[in-house]
């Protein structure tokens, strides 16, 4: 069975739906924005009060990769998986973008949760990090 390709009464509802994905386009890419932002400013904090930045940064670093690529796998593995099944009406497509974006948000979250633990404790039992600044 393949998906029907939606169909629309009039070309504004083509537009709307245009619209809504460059805006969701946008809204992702400013989360991500955002997110990578907060970061720099927690490693900056750390700087500016003398703590370990370079654990800080690299622990951030790692976790915003990986929660980033687990939340972007897990919104595509589920948008095409339920793209078959609900593709079909202007409905299917809501509850198609409504599941890729939760199903990224909560990938991503645990991600950047489960990383930050690992590569904490990687960071403080490995000494490969030790010494980069005297």
């Amino acid at each position: 069975r393949s998906a029907k390709p939606i169909t629309f009464t009039d070309s504004r509802q083509g537009i709307a739906l245009n619209r809504f994905a460059q805006g969701a386009r946008v809204a992702g890419h400013g989360l991500l924005v955002l997110d990578a932002g907060m970061r720099v400013r927690k490693v900056a904090q750390d700087y500016e009060a003398g703590a370990d930045w370079e654990r800080t940064a690299t622990i951030e670093t790692v976790g915003l990769s990986f929660g980033f690529l687990s939340g972007a796998t897990a919104s595509w593995a589920v948008t095409g998986g339920l793209g078959l099944l609900l593709g079909a009406t202007p409905v299917g497509w809501v509850i198609l973008i409504a599941g890729g974006i939760a199903a990224g948000y909560v990938e991503g979250t645990v991600g950047d949760q489960t990383t930050n633990r690992f590569a904490t404790q990687l960071y403080d039992r490995s000494g490969m990090f030790a010494g980069f600044t005297q």
